[in-house]
C-alpha cells in the first residue's frame, strides 16, 4: 500500500527542507571560514606598514550576520582605517599645508615620524641648533650637520604620490570563487 499524492508531496517537501537546511548550514560554515581567511590575508598585506602593528591588526574585524527572512547568512570583513583605500588604489595625498616626510637617512639615525604625539615644533626645537633647511623645487629639505657632512632627515612637500601597495579585492575575489566548491565538498555526494 503506497502513499497517496498528498502524503508524497508532504514527504518530498520535508526531505527538500532538510536538504535546504544542510545547504544553508554548509554555506554559513564556508562563509565564516572564508571571512577568516580574508581577514588573515588583509593582515598579512598590512604587515608591511610602519606604525602600530597591533592597531593595524585590531582594525580588521569580521562581522557575521544571521540569516533573516529571505536574507541568507553573511560575513563581512571590515578594515577600520579610512585612509587605507589610498594604498589599494594609489592616490595623491595632500595636506593642509606641507607634509613632513621622514627620510630613510633620518629613520636610520633614530628620528621619528611627525605625528600628533611627536609634533614638528617639538622636533624642530630639539634639532634646530644642528640642522639647516634648503629649498628644493617641490618643497624643502631639513639637513642634519654631521661633522663636515649634511644628511637629509626630513622633507617638506605639498603632495605625495602613493603607489598601489595593497590588493584586498583580488584576494576576496579568489576566496569567493572557491566558496561554491567548498560548500559542495561539505554537502557530499
Amino acid at each position: 500500500m503506497g502513499f497517496n499524492e498528498q502524503e508524497q508531496r508532504r514527504l518530498i517537501n520535508q526531505w527538500l527542507r532538510s536538504k535546504m537546511k544542510n545547504f544553508e548550514r554548509a554555506a554559513e560554515l564556508v562563509a565564516k571560514q572564508s571571512a577568516a581567511k580574508l581577514a588573515r590575508e588583509v593582515k598579512k598585506q598590512m604587515s608591511g606598514f610602519k606604525g602600530d602593528k597591533k592597531a593595524f591588526k585590531k582594525s580588521v574585524r569580521i562581522r557575521n550576520l544571521r540569516a533573516r527572512g529571505s536574507l541568507p547568512f553573511a560575513s563581512i570583513v571590515r578594515v577600520g582605517i579610512p585612509w587605507l583605500s589610498a594604498f589599494e588604489e594609489g592616490a595623491t595625498v595632500t595636506g593642509k599645508g606641507y607634509l613632513i616626510i621622514l627620510t630613510t637617512e633620518g629613520q636610520k639615525r633614530g628620528y621619528k615620524r611627525i605625528t600628533k604625539g611627536n609634533p614638528w615644533p617639538k622636533v624642530w626645537a630639539g634639532i634646530a641648533k644642528q640642522s639647516w633647511m634648503r629649498k628644493v623645487s617641490d618643497g624643502a629639505i631639513v639637513f642634519l650637520k654631521e661633522g663636515n657632512k649634511s644628511v637629509p632627515i626630513y622633507k617638506f612637500q605639498k603632495q605625495v604620490k602613493v603607489p598601489k601597495k595593497l590588493n584586498f579585492y583580488d584576494a576576496a575575489q579568489a576566496i569567493g570563487d572557491d566558496m561554491p566548491e567548498e560548500i559542495n565538498r561539505l554537502m557530499g555526494p
